[in-house]
């Protein structure tokens, strides 16, 4: 059965045979039985040859009864040699015990399931096998019904479950097998360091419950102290009311501050999802340390994730790295798919890919803590320049009776966005780094202090009073420098297109310079953009200046460039206007980082 119930592909280089597997389970197996001396060597589409015991031996593939996470068993229906038809089936302990023979040894059996809950409690993957022969005729009829399921439009899938699920019965048990799934290098440490930073992690499997109780163990989700809640029910009734017991239970071990997970299987998640029992289970849930899901289909995954996110809008991270796991990553805020033994089925429909488990702990700690910190300057910073440009407007209004005369040339405000403060808020929602990433990997509660602290009402009201304050500063402090008009050489002076450019420069020096203050980290690309930001307004000044009269374009603007940049009062304003509107900010961010410095060397 191990050689020949599968769908493995042979490939054979150097005499050497090598197993392509849908899953690493599957060739693990087939490797197995090569190993004891029953070598499978060849595939072709309706035939596989074994080698045993010193022969091949040829097998006629009937049909394959595909996998899937519904079925939780596959099967192949062969002709041997003698002609016998045999069926031969392997999945869940569970699918395959309800589908043998009533006659057959209760004995063995009970054996069987004391091994299995053995090899359960080491953590091993079990799985059981079991044939059938089947009579001619009766396969005959089956045959041709399977086929017309086979080739239908309309719930072909449904059809041929059905199908299978004719013959799959009166099976004699063959064996069990036990396979050993190591952890990736790392998991442990991973995942302690995602539970202190706040983050809750529940194990969704659809192995046996011993299997998952013990990963949870070897992998730190749970340990020896931790007191396991066992939700295991058949009815709904019952599920309800060991709810309710469990719900009091978490409220006394909250108070006692004893650690606690909550341990469920399929049967009794689907009763927990219905009615009043769906709240108890959600408060349980968000009471437990941790939650163990065993014996899952991919469908109740999804559904776990669903409800999670509906309890006060939790963000939900999920992540796997078979097909099994892809209906719960589709359902999460934001899916990791891992790539590897599994295939690539969950890394394709997934948001992240990545290599390890292990390779979370930076994606979550170190690069979701930076860019939270940066898009919420992003938005921050946004707001803050626009709102600073354009209520000069109003205060340009006090002095005009509201006339409706502009400050500003209507083609400098309409690039402002554009050109001379586009690239600030993107160079810092990609390069500023509020803290090392040492320090990050190595205090993890950094990560939740950063969720607490990154937004809220109070700083968006901050940062609008900033706006209002700069937009007072360099609109007043710049009509202060220009009280006097400003003559050029030829006795023309500068009007208001002079006060305007003047403090549109320094509304631009100054945006682009607070970019810079609100970086916690400088480096050469934020130093450039901020700058070159502020010499593209300078370029753009005269090169627009220069345009009329050989376009008929700009009349107002024709010679600006060399007004304001021929007086020296401008200049002098250029240094302390922007200087003088982000002292403030300049002192507030000083004695944070003093403080930041401070708090580093304590470390």
């Amino acid at each position: 059965m191990l050689s020949v119930c599968h769908t493995v592909v042979p490939e054979k280089e150097d005499n050497v045979i090598s197993y392509q597997a849908s899953s690493p389970d599957e060739g693990a197996l087939v490797r197995g039985a090569a190993t004891i001396g029953f070598e499978f060597h060849t595939r072709k589409p309706d035939r596989v040859t074994i080698r045993a015991m010193d022969r091949d031996i040829e097998y006629e593939i009937l049909n394959i009864l595909e996998f899937t996470s519904d079925r939780k068993r596959m099967g192949v229906v062969v002709r041997e040699e003698d002609g016998k038809i045999k069926l031969y089936v392997k999945g869940a302990d569970n699918i395959i015990f309800d589908r043998l023979s009533k006659e057959y040894n209760k004995e063995m059996r009970k054996n069987c399931y004391e091994q299995l809950e053995e090899y359960a409690t080491k953590g091993y993957r079990t799985l059981c096998f079991a044939m059938a022969e089947i009579d001619p005729e009766v396969y005959q009829d089956w045959a041709r019904r399977f086929h017309e399921a086979s080739i239908s439009i309309d719930r072909r899938e449904q059809k041929l479950a059905e199908i299978a699920e004719e013959i799959e019965n009166n099976l004699l048990l063959v064996g069990a097998t036990a396979i050993e799934d190591k952890l990736q290098e790392g998991v442990p440490e991973t995942i302690k360091a995602l539970m202190k930073a706040g983050i809750r992690i529940w194990m969704l499997t659809g192995d046996k419950r011993e299997t998952a109780i013990n990963i949870a163990q070897s992998s730190a989700l749970t340990t020896q102290s931790t007191s396991l809640l066992i939700l295991d029910k058949k009815s709904y009734d019952e599920t309800f009311l060991k709810l309710e017991s469990f719900v009091e239970t978490s409220r006394q071990f909250i108070r006692d501050k004893v650690e606690f997970a909550l341990v469920i299987n399929g049967h009794a998640l689907h009763h927990a999802f219905i009615g009043e029992a769906r709240r108890l289970f959600a408060e349980l849930c968000m009471n437990c340390r941790a939650v163990i899901c065993c014996r899952m289909t991919p469908i109740q995954k999804a559904e776990i994730v669903d409800m999670v996110k509906s309890i006060d809008d939790h963000i939900v991270l999920s992540i796997g790295d078979g097909a099994n796991d892809v209906a719960m990553i589709q359902a999460a805020s934001v899916g990791v798919g891992i790539t590897g033994e599994e295939g690539l089925r969950a890394a394709s429909a997934s948001d992240y890919s990545i290599a390890q488990f292990r390779f979370l702990q930076k994606l979550l700690l170190v690069h979701g803590t930076w860019n939270l910190d940066r898009t919420v300057k992003v938005i921050l910073y946004s707001f803050y320049k626009n709102i600073t440009l354009y209520i000069i407007e109003l205060w340009f209004a006090l002095f005009s009776a509201f006339s409706g005369q502009t400050i500003f040339e209507r083609w400098t405000i309409a690039l402002f966005n554009v050109i001379f403060s586009s690239w600030p808020p993107v160079i810092l929602g990609l390069f500023d780094r509020p803290l090392p990433e040492e320090i990050l990997l190595k205090h993890t509660f950094l990560y939740e202090e950063f969720q607490k602290n990154s937004f809220s009402l109070y700083m968006f009201a901050l940062w609008l009073f900033v706006s209002l304050w700069h937009s007072l500063l360099l609109f007043f402090l710049t009509y202060l420098f220009m009280a006097h008009e400003v003559v050029w050489s030829n006795g023309r002076v500068g009007g208001w297109l002079m006060l305007g450019n003047a403090c549109y420069t320094y509304t631009v020096a100054t945006v682009c310079l607070k970019s810079l203050l609100e970086c916690d980290s400088w480096n050469f690309v934020q130093v450039f953009f901020s700058i070159g930001s502020i010499i593209s307004w300078f370029v753009f000044l005269i090169f627009y200046s220069m345009l009329w009269p050989f376009l008929p374009f700009a009349s107002d603007m024709c010679g600006m460039a060399t007004i304001m940049m021929s007086s020296g009062t401008f200049w002098m304003g250029f240094i302390f206007v922007p200087t003088i509107t982000l002292l403030f900010d300049f002192i507030v961010k000083g004695t944070i980082n003093v403080c930041v410095h401070v708090a580093r060397s304590t470390y």
